[in-house]
């Protein structure tokens, strides 16, 4: 079991698990950049906003932080919480203090991309245990409070595996400790090509809906989910993205793909995605790591991918616009 949680990444995400953790009275450090450390007293703080009738609740902790550095003890269960975009600045900040007995759980939306990175950067022999899944944990942080989390999906689940079947035991450790934190609901997933199945499944998901959502700039899932011409899109997106990984998707169709994101739009109708938050702020998304990640994969297959060409250039057009204002 870990004995301790150190997160790197304190968005929203990263402040989730941290505060799960400390709830569970496991101890967890955040592992902070320097502007962030500076404005950091200690405490960390959780807002749980369910649709009502459930009532609003608001709890903080006391958690350890420090900075984020290549020296220092050892790391041996890490969470990396950053946004994709992000993931591979943060772990070679810490880089010098993870071995290859190191588990880092990544927690980010955007995985596959992270994963190609971050094997590319490390030796083998230093590569650490790489345990990565999907999560529907919802929230976000509000205005001028860094250390607070509006945790919008209380009720949400995280699904963790790993790529390899053999000398698992550490990131089966890892993923059960979190799994008996009340609140998370993780689960292990067996087997690598289930693992597999349900994050390319995710990824799609992202690709029909994030970047559409980010073009839209205002609108939330349930206009898209609304409107025949944002369904036209999703589905000719699905479409391509089948062409090209498909094979990691044997039981899947457009329709039956289709059927279960257009429900999930439909429930979280009011939700807006994290792209649309990123433009918001001025900030860099996710689009390399989503339709840019397919159509990556597609040059390097032959298959052409114009649709998710186009949603790749149109994101990266406003990321310019929203930068020059």
């Amino acid at each position: 079991m870990a004995s301790e949680f150190c997160i790197l990444g304190s968005g929203a995400m990263g402040l989730v698990f941290a505060t799960s953790i400390a709830r569970a009275r496991i101890p967890v450090k955040l592992l902070l950049r320097p502007s962030a450390l500076k404005l950091f007293d200690g405490s960390i703080t959780e807002e749980q906003r369910p649709p009502p009738p459930a009532p609003f609740m608001r709890e903080t902790f006391r958690v350890e932080a420090e900075q984020a550095s290549k020296h220092g003890t050892s790391i041996s269960t890490l969470i990396l919480a950053t946004k994709a975009q992000h993931a591979l600045e943060a772990l070679t900040s810490i880089e010098g203090r993870l071995n290859s007995d190191s588990v880092v759980v990544l927690a980010q939306n955007g995985v596959l991309g992270v994963m190609d990175q971050l094997k590319s950067y490390f030796p083998a022999s230093k590569l650490p245990r790489f345990v990565y899944g999907v999560l529907n944990h919802g929230g976000n942080r509000p205005p001028n409070e860094p250390f607070t989390v509006e945790h919008s999906v209380p009720h949400g689940y995280a699904l963790f595996g790993t790529e390899r079947s053999i000398d698992i035991l550490r990131e089966k450790e890892v993923v059960a400790a979190l799994s008996n934190i009340p609140g998370l609901n993780v689960k292990w997933i067996d087997t690598p090509e289930e693992v597999r199945a349900i994050v390319y499944k995710k990824l799609l998901l992202n690709c029909g809906v994030n970047a559409l959502s980010g073009i839209g700039r205002s609108c939330n899932n349930g206009k898209i989910a609304e409107s025949p011409y944002a369904v036209n899109i999703v589905k000719a997106t699905i479409e391509e993205c089948l062409k090209v990984v498909g094979e990691n998707l044997p039981n899947e169709t457009v329709e039956s793909l289709m059927e279960s994101y257009m429900g999930q739009m439909s429930r979280n109708a009011p939700t807006r995605t994290s792209m649309c938050e990123d433009l918001d702020a001025r900030r860099k998304t996710e689009i390399q790591f989503f339709n840019g990640f397919i159509s990556k994969l597609g040059r390097g297959m032959g298959i052409p991918t114009p649709v998710n060409d186009l949603l790749t250039n149109s994101i990266h057009f406003l990321e310019e616009l929203v930068e020059s204002q």
